[in-house]
């Protein structure tokens, strides 16, 4: 988990690995003074971008999430409040390793699957 001040109120960004699509994706969630206000909820997607309003003192924010390739256990990303760029830095997947192992199952099966389609045709 990834910490910052954002005109004096504490904001988190963390990310990780959801059961949505057999545990391939993972959710980046933007937290500002203990609320969440942002999650983008395992997008099937290698980059991409996430944007909602909040209300935070009296006033109504904007936040938006870019993210880049999940490479080595992270996500770089760049978080905008305000069209203000409030962090940009590389959060870690918690149990990134989960990720990893569905990613590698699926290719598994699919090579698999794959190889079984191809073995009939194999001359004798």
């Amino acid at each position: 988990m990834l910490e910052t001040t954002w005109h004096g109120c504490e904001v988190r960004v963390r990310a990780y690995a959801v059961p949505r699509y057999a545990w391939t994706t993972a959710s980046i969630d933007v937290v500002v003074d203990g609320e969440p206000v942002l999650q983008t909820g395992g997008q099937l997607r290698i980059v991409g971008s996430w944007a909602g309003d909040f209300d935070h003192r009296g006033g109504t924010h904007r936040v938006e999430l870019f993210w880049g390739k999940f490479t080595r256990g992270h996500f770089p990303f760049i978080l905008t409040i305000d069209d203000e760029e409030v962090l940009t830095d590389m959060v870690p997947v918690e149990n990134a390793t989960l990720v990893r192992l569905a990613w590698s199952l699926l290719l598994l099966t699919g090579l698999t699957l794959l190889v079984l389609r191809l073995l009939p045709l194999w001359p004798s």
